[in-house]
């Protein structure tokens, strides 16, 4: 597919312009695999070949890209900055050539593209896996009758190989997509856990800086878990800090996800979300809920902690008309909110019996006053208690919010 289809003519014009156009002969290596990224590329015209293992006895080629293909991308994706395979021409190459800080703002400027890169990774790593099961078949074929019992145990050994090496490159992935750190506030202490239920999740949390003293606060939860879900959530994810840095409303950032979302996920999975934005100065807790369970405020003694008021909030990806539900709290000063994904209330026992939003606001209460993390690991704590010997069934996610 064409990277830059999403944009109308005029503007890919005025984005050729902007860039180097680089005329690269044939039989020449663009990229190679292992090497840091320096530069993206998109193919003006002729061919080139993807390569795993160059120039090596397991050499193969996973496809054959033409005009309109983004070259490097799945770089920017790894956690060292490193190409996943080389990249030969075939003919003679005409590319336009763009730095990273290039492609980020291009993103910044143009998020549906956000959309193009997905689905061209998405494209490619359906391809590239059709390729080896193909190789994987001509292989065995060819071993039937010598080792037929050889091949199978050789079969299962490889496959087993390739997928924990691709979950463990899911796994990183979705670690580098969460914060690296929480914020640092004199008012303000934040903690934050998120435990997969599998070895990629579908729930997300962020704290977004958004400038005069505001912190935008997000945690999703994609239907569904593994691969699938963590798919959806890095696109979701994506959407919320495109659509929170033009500073817009909780109602509106939420609102613009879910037509996104519309587009490209209607009826496959939904997510349950919810945004806010906190006022580091006044204490004001602005927020939205889209099916995502209501937080709780802890107020500390001689008041317990309870769910805050909702109304009906409906689920993003599902409906054109959506409903929100928009809330306001002030958090007065040693108080505190947890938010938290339904993997947290819905943890169920050996007897089938789920802790529930009494369970999680009784463990809160008994933690009494602990810092934000030390709630968010606590509370954690005592699911995995709860639960015993029952594995994990559901992401867990938690978010507190506590002034100081």
């Amino acid at each position: 597919m064409n990277f830059f289809s999403y944009l109308s003519p005029v503007e890919r014009e005025a984005l050729y312009e902007t860039l180097s156009r680089v005329r690269i002969p044939a039989e020449a290596i663009l990229m190679c695999e292992g090497e840091s990224l320096d530069y993206l590329y998109l193919v003006v015209e002729g061919q080139v070949e993807i390569v795993k293992s160059l120039g090596t006895s397991d050499e193969r080629i996973l496809g054959v890209r033409g005009a309109g293909t983004l070259l490097g991308e799945m770089g920017l994706f790894n956690p060292d900055n490193i190409h996943t395979a080389s990249v030969r021409t075939l003919s003679e190459l005409e590319v336009l050539q763009m730095s990273c800080a290039q492609f980020e703002a291009l993103i910044q400027h143009f998020p549906t593209l956000v959309y193009s890169l997905l689905r061209q990774m998405s494209q490619r790593l359906s391809n590239s896996e059709n390729v080896t099961i193909l190789d994987m078949h001509e292989k065995n074929r060819q071993l039937t009758l010598a080792y037929q019992e050889l091949r199978l145990a050789q079969a299962q050994l490889v496959e087993k190989e390739r997928l924990e090496r691709e979950m463990e490159l899911a796994r990183q992935i979705q670690r580098n997509i969460l914060p690296a750190s929480l914020p640092q506030q004199s008012d303000f202490d934040f903690g934050a856990v998120m435990i997969p239920a599998r070895a990629v999740g579908g729930d997300f949390y962020d704290l977004i800086e958004l400038g005069d003293d505001r912190l935008g606060i997000v945690l999703g939860d994609v239907s569904d878990k593994g691969v699938p879900a963590a798919l959806i959530m890095s696109m979701t994810h994506t959407l919320v800090r495109v659509e929170a840095s033009r500073d817009l409303s909780p109602v509106e950032v939420v609102a613009n996800v879910n037509q996104h979302l519309l587009r490209f996920c209607r009826g496959r999975m939904f997510v349950t979300l919810l945004y806010g934005i906190l006022d580091c100065t006044s204490g004001s807790f602005h927020y939205v809920r889209a099916g995502h369970p209501p937080p709780i405020l802890c107020c500390g003694q001689p008041n317990p902690p309870r769910s805050l008021d909702f109304a009906l909030g409906q689920l993003l990806g599902m409906l054109d008309d959506i409903v929100l539900d928009e809330q306001w709290v002030i958090l007065p000063p040693g108080g505190s909110v947890v938010i938290y994904s339904d993997g947290v209330t819905e943890a169920m026992n050996a007897r089938d019996l789920p802790l529930g939003e009494q369970g999680l606001i009784g463990h809160l209460a008994a933690l009494g006053c602990v810092s934000a993390q030390e709630t968010c690991t606590g509370i954690y704590e005592a699911v995995m208690s709860y639960i015993g010997p029952v594995p994990q069934q559901d992401d867990i996610t938690l978010i507190c919010i506590q002034r100081k």
